[in-house]
């Protein structure tokens, strides 16, 4: 039996390492919590992640999420980035390890997707550049993210219009220069959610283009609603991104730009070899694919500055840009840092005449209305978490018992929305049965449950 102090929440006041005060709760899992704290003598917020342990979990378990811990601390302590969450340290609080981060306002890329898909097409090119120049910098520094998903991407509002991203969650980030081990967790599961892996980490297999295959399912999303590639299982899915092109028709049937498109299809291609090289290309690609659609001249490329894109009236029909830029001598490069970062900036009259651009664009798109990727109707192993600390090792990537509640919650709900009520119910109460406590999806299963068990 461990102790109550271990497993136990933390109580908003409570003063963690003498030097975070405990605020408020803001996610709480089986195996650890993210809190939001305030900084003693500074002031400053941030986000507090804390180790739990319940009964039951293995100390080969605790071991490997601190292992989690400590490598998305070397990771963010290798990164300075305005596109990536800082590191503010990390260290021992009893008995309990810690992290403690910027805390980022705003939501997450995910519940955005949720409100809002499909974006804006120039919406969506804002936010990937920026993404871009956070992967752009851990790549230059020997991180891949390795795990790049819309839950990973924070969105924030700026005060006078317009957002701005940062990336979190490295806890499961390759060095580059290491080797093949810390690939896998120690029992051989494939670490990643599998619907943003790429196709060769199913094969065990990582790289910097693995982390644009994610991104390239990212966009696909933000531009049609919906993911490339979809299964009742972790399985099925990844099965089909190695078997199967994927459904760039669909892309153009929305009525995107031809330009565009290619960009998403070069970034969601089955091999590595065949996308862009680093995020950089990447970057240029899509600028180039805004010039081309617009018909206008690049009328700033790629800005070397401190600056930070900004895109605004992101929720119209039209929309402008920006971009901030420091005064010369303002921003130093740090010594030692190979190469200048580069920001993916667009001026503001590039982003005005794309917009008109764009607009006619989506203005003659197909009238009969899009045919959909043929694919099932789930999707798999994607459940919201907050920074992916309060799931169990390896739960974002093929554990055998996580796989298999999903594909019992996904053909619960393939005939919840047939209307075969009994099988509904019969997936639905097997969901139950085999789900932990925590697991994030019990509430809302047994609320369905409830309502067609009603008379």
């Amino acid at each position: 039996m461990h102790s109550n102090s271990f497993m136990s929440a933390l109580r908003p006041g409570t003063l963690v390492a003498r030097r975070f005060r405990i605020l408020e709760l803001i996610g709480e899992g089986g195996f650890g919590a993210v809190y939001k704290a305030e900084e003693v003598g500074v002031g400053r917020h941030v986000a507090l992640k804390l180790i739990h342990r319940p009964d039951g979990i293995s100390q080969d378990d605790v071991e490997e999420l601190k292992a989690r811990f400590e490598r998305e601390a070397q990771a963010l302590g290798r990164l300075h980035s305005p596109f990536i969450v800082n590191l503010v340290e990390l260290g021992m609080f009893g008995q309990r390890v810690y992290l403690a981060m910027e805390f980022v306002r705003g939501r997450p890329l995910a519940q955005l997707l949720a409100e809002e898909a499909p974006l804006k097409p120039l919406r969506a090119c804002a936010l990937t550049l920026q993404i871009l120049q956070g992967l752009a910098e851990a790549h230059q520094a020997g991180v891949i993210h390795r795990d790049l998903k819309p839950d990973n991407v924070m969105v924030e509002r700026l005060p006078l219009g317009g957002e701005t991203i940062k990336l979190l969650d490295f806890g499961v980030a390759r060095f580059q220069n290491a080797g093949r081990g810390d690939m896998k967790t120690q029992d051989g599961r494939v670490l990643g959610t599998p619907s943003y892996m790429a196709p060769e980490q199913g094969l065990g297999r990582v790289s910097p283009q693995s982390d644009l295959y994610g991104l390239g399912v990212i966009l696909f999303e933000m531009l049609s609603g919906r993911l490339p590639f979809v299964g009742e299982t972790a399985l099925e899915l990844m099965t089909r991104k190695l078997n199967t092109p994927p459904p760039i028709d669909y892309l153009y049937q929305l009525g995107l730009p031809p330009a565009l498109v290619k960009v998403v299809a070069v970034a969601l291609a089955t091999e590595e070899t065949d996308r862009y090289p680093d995020a950089m290309a990447m970057g240029e690609a899509l600028h180039a694919a805004l010039d081309e659609t617009t018909g206008a001249p690049a009328a700033s490329g790629f800005m070397e500055s401190t600056g930070v894109f900004r895109a605004e009236d992101t929720t119209g029909t039209h929309m402008r840009g920006a971009v901030e830029v420091s005064a010369p001598g303002e921003a130093e490069e740090e010594p030692g840092r190979s190469g200048r970062l580069v920001i993916f900036g667009i001026a503001a009259m590039l982003l005005a005449a794309a917009a008109a651009a764009f607009l006619v664009f989506w203005l003659r798109r197909t009238p009969d209305g899009p045919t959909a990727p043929p694919a099932a109707a789930t999707q798999v192993g994607d459940a919201p978490v907050v920074m992916d600390v309060t799931a169990a090792p390896g739960s974002d990537g093929l554990n055998p018992r996580d796989v298999a509640l999903a594909q019992s919650l996904a053909t619960a709900r393939v005939a919840d929305d047939a209307g075969r009520r009994a099988d509904a119910l019969a997936g639905y109460r097997r969901f139950l049965a085999e789900a932990p406590p925590q697991h994030p999806e019990r509430a809302a299963v047994q609320a369905r449950v409830d309502a067609l068990s009603a008379p």
